[in-house]
């Protein structure tokens, strides 16, 4: 991470649990704690885009190996910020 970012998580459809801003060399550490959706988003500002990743994981256990069998997504979002 080379820039400010903006993170937030979140759990299932509810609102987001965090939401910081990181420095570089920081981080955000966030726990599998149910059987559930979770989302990382990470806002990043860099002239002249504004960038938007979405990190989405669903978690359901899977009775057959009696394991977790998540469902990974992953989007980036670039908008542009200039004018004209």
């Amino acid at each position: 991470m080379n820039a400010t970012e903006k993170v937030s998580y979140s759990l299932g459809a509810a609102p987001p649990i965090s939401q910081m801003t990181l420095q570089p060399g920081q981080h955000l550490s966030t726990p599998f704690t149910a059987e559930t959706h979770y989302e990382w988003r990470v806002e990043q500002s860099i002239e002249p885009y504004v960038s938007t990743a979405t990190i989405s994981i669903d978690l359901r256990s899977d009775p057959v190996v009696a394991c977790f069998n998540p469902t990974v997504t992953v989007s980036r979002v670039r908008v542009s910020n200039s004018q004209g």
